[in-house]
């Protein structure tokens, strides 16, 4: 099992940085810190497939590889966390005393020449039993080395110098020789947060859980990175990011409170504040686009808007389309990629000369089934940004006896709320076809006409007998 990497590193000279701790509340904060991540002592009943980072045998541990951004040669630190349960403690005069050692090598991911490696000693010194086996006491620690870039195996060994037992681990990374590009984000390091830490330092706010797996505990998880910006104009100051967090199974379990305490924010009477509705709705646009149809959020939000104050209304407007438009572009452009496409100009004066304008007709082939499209605009609101027209589609191959007899019509509306996951046409053959406005003007529009599978399209409608045995009889 290989445990993917970041692809991001190198910064260049006098490259800006932002440090920043994200925490993840999935529930209320607990009160108690960070529960214990390893398993009893005694043998398991079953063996456990190796998981890469985490030790199988005794002194179990985890660890966890991160690139540090920086100039000159790459550094790679290595957390690690393993329970004070796990070494043997011997009685002294003045105390308890344990001790370990921390061997570190780095492999050339093909073949067995070793590039770096180190080794480290580490001791513990208690007065009282009690503290050699302190409830949520995990022994974490890090070490460091600067490594040339390349993909490498990790071999990472902690032995037990008291009981003289050994374990290991081992993981995969990768060192790139250079930044993925003007701005990125460093490897992650994931745990919990803690209270009562100076804000000023989001790093010490972090107790690392080098293994990723959280249990209760998911109700304190934190992630701590860097945004590098190399670009030779002065950096922003705020960066929008965007997460999920899964379980084992890979289901979102996050999204769910996410979704629900944003649209708690539109139900209540108090949140009458515009910037907060806005901002909210960014999230749940940015976040759930894909899935669900936001257009009446999007005209609730407009019909606000428009009784706000004229500087307000005019920078809240702006806001919305702009939104509207970086969802459609969004979508298109992963269309784009699996289906097919076409564009034309609407000209509102040639419009408003003629009364229906007639778009040049295109035909487009998508796997075996090619179809004509011809688009014609009814009419249009530039003011609105809203055009009306009707779509036309002729099956000319591929298709059923039907379908190449005549041209099916469809007549809608079309803004810059109308996303083509959601805002479709259903066609024959699990097939779909949207129309969005890509440039919108006071004298001219342009308009694309996209057309791709049914698998792609976010709203799935509920399929008729005859395409169950249609489809049935194609794969026979």
């Amino acid at each position: 099992m290989t445990r993917v990497r970041s692809r991001c590193f190198a910064e260049r000279a006098r490259a800006w940085r932002a440090a920043l701790l994200l925490t993840v509340a999935v529930a209320a904060l607990s009160a108690n810190g960070a529960r214990g991540q390893y398993p009893n002592p005694g043998p398991a009943t079953q063996p456990e497939t190796p998981v890469p980072g985490t030790s199988q045998d005794r002194p179990r541990f985890s660890v966890d590889a991160t690139v540090e951004p920086g100039a000159g040669t790459p550094t790679v630190r290595l957390d690690y966390r393993l329970g004070r349960s796990e070494l043997l403690f011997e009685r002294r005069p003045s105390g308890y005393h344990a001790a370990y050692e921390v061997r570190v090598i780095f492999y050339r991911d093909k073949g067995d020449r070793q590039v770096a490696g180190d080794v480290w000693v580490r001791e513990l010194n208690v007065k009282t039993y009690g503290e050699t086996r302190p409830v949520g006491g995990d022994v974490i620690d890090h070490v460091e080395l600067p490594v040339p870039p390349t993909k490498y195996d990790v071999v990472v060994v902690i032995r037990d110098l008291v009981a003289e037992r050994s374990s290991g681990t081992k993981l995969q990374i990768e060192v790139p020789a250079q930044a993925a590009g003007p701005v990125w984000f460093s490897d992650l390091s994931f745990g919990t947060v803690k209270r009562d830490v100076d804000p000023s330092n989001p790093r010490a706010a972090l107790e690392l859980l080098p293994s990723r797996r959280y249990s209760d505990d998911i109700a304190v998880m934190a992630v701590y990175g860097e945004v590098v910006d190399s670009r030779p104009v002065t950096p922003q100051e705020t960066y929008r990011l965007e997460y999920r967090v899964h379980n084992e199974l890979q289901e979102s379990v996050l999204r769910k409170d996410m979704f629900l305490s944003i649209i708690e924010t539109f139900q209540r009477p108090e949140s009458s504040g515009l910037e907060a509705k806005m901002l909210n709705l960014e999230l749940l646009t940015y976040n759930f686009h894909d899935s669900l149809n936001l257009k009446p959020l999007f005209s609730h939000m407009s019909r606000l808007v428009a009784l706000a104050p004229d500087k307000e209304r005019m920078q809240y407007s702006g806001r919305l389309n702009q939104i509207g438009r970086d969802i459609a572009t969004r979508q298109l452009v992963l269309l784009e990629q699996v289906g097919r496409k076409y564009s034309r100009s609407v000209d509102f004066e040639k419009l408003k000369t003629e009364g229906i304008l007639e778009l040049t007709p295109e035909r487009l082939k998508l796997g075996e089934i090619e179809r004509e499209f011809s688009l014609s605009v009814l009419n249009a609101n530039p003011e609105l940004r809203e055009i009306r027209v009707e779509m036309g589609i002729r099956t000319t191959s591929g298709g059923t006896p039907q379908e190449s007899v005549a041209m099916q019509l469809r007549k809608f509306q079309i803004g810059n709320f109308d996303f083509p996951m959601i805002d479709n046409t259903r066609l024959s053959k699990d097939q779909r076809a949207a129309v969005v406005i890509t440039q919108m003007g006071e004298t001219s529009a342009e308009i694309t006409l996209v057309y791709f599978p049914g698998s792609y399209a976010s709203v799935k409608e509920r399929v008729s007998s005859d395409e169950v045995i249609e489809q049935f009889l194609s794969e026979k």
